[in-house]
């Protein structure tokens, strides 16, 4: 007790000592009665607490065993689907593998075909190029043919009568293939002689005979050029006569080329009538008839003069 608690309790008297020891005494019983029915509930409460911890334990445990159990359900299943995965997956790598064989096989074959194409289309572009080579040989033989042939043709010039001249370079020309050359003798002697009794008589050459396409030119200034007697008229026929003697001179080395080339490919008795006849199979004139050479052509013609002047 406190000193201040002491100190009242000395200052009370006896029947105030018994009223506060009764009044405790109640307080006391009250407390203790209060105690009592406390430790009783507590008891009750503890024994109840302990009953709902081992019904928690209990389950617990058997919640530990259901989940242990769904556990090994669960893994027992997924084993199973694992499983059943695998060997679906071993069955389709085998399918894989067998594909993958078959793909290897067929990459094989198609490269083995790839080398053959190549080989082919090697052996078809070295075929292409030697034929390019052949066409592109042909067409310049065919475009130095058809210049010699155009050079031959020799358009838009007089037609003269050349037989003194073919007889004036007799000496200096080749000789020309045996085919037809008693007939171009002959008319070429029939020729210079009406010549040179048309020359006696009128004192120049002939000089009418002028191609169908000369052009409105040539005929017009021939006719002023042409001088009817006399030196000038001389003159004049030997100065035309001189360029027809080397426009001649150049046919026989036409002629003589072309003579060559027959050497090669024909034998003499095909020159000259049948290589024009080729010329025409190639693409010559579009009138169908045969291609005469440019001697036989001045020939005719200067013949037809000489028959127009007789």
């Amino acid at each position: 007790m406190d000193t201040k608690d002491v100190l009242l309790l000395k200052r009370l008297t006896p029947d105030q000592l018994i009223e506060r020891f009764l009044q405790l005494k109640n307080v006391y019983d009250k407390e203790a009665k209060e105690f009592e029915e406390y430790k009783t509930t507590s008891q009750e409460m503890e024994q109840m607490m302990e009953r709902e911890i081992e019904y928690a334990q209990r389950e617990a445990k058997s919640t530990a065993a259901k989940l242990h159990q769904l556990r090994l359900e669960a893994e027992k299943a997924q084993v199973t689907q694992l499983r059943a995965e695998q060997d679906s997956n071993r069955v389709r790598i085998r399918e894989l593998e067998q594909k993958n064989d078959d793909l290897e096989r067929h990459e094989r074959n198609n490269q083995q075909e790839v080398a053959d194409l190549e080989r082919k289309v090697n052996e078809m572009t070295e075929k292409l190029t030697l034929l390019e080579n052949e066409l592109a040989e042909k067409q310049t033989t065919a475009e130095e043919m058809y210049r010699l042939r155009e050079e031959m043709r020799v358009p838009d010039r007089p037609l003269l009568m050349v037989g003194p001249l073919r007889a004036e370079r007799t000496e200096h020309t080749p000789d020309e293939p045996p085919y037809g050359f008693y007939s171009k003798h002959q008319r070429t002697t029939s020729i210079a002689s009406s010549v040179e009794a048309n020359e006696k008589s009128n004192g120049v050459s002939y000089v009418n005979g002028l191609c169908k396409d000369s052009g409105k030119q040539n005929s017009q200034v021939l006719p002023s050029l042409l001088p009817s007697s006399g030196t000038d008229g001389r003159s004049f026929a030997n100065c035309v006569n001189r360029i027809v003697k080397e426009l001649m001179v150049k046919v026989d080395r036409l002629e003589n080329i072309l003579t060559g080339s027959n050497l090669f490919g024909l034998g003499w008795n095909e020159y000259p009538t049948n290589i024009y006849n080729r010329f025409e199979k190639d693409g010559g004139q579009q009138s169908g008839l045969p291609y005469e050479t440019p001697r036989s052509r001045v020939e005719r013609e200067t013949s037809g003069v000489v028959a127009q002047s007789e």
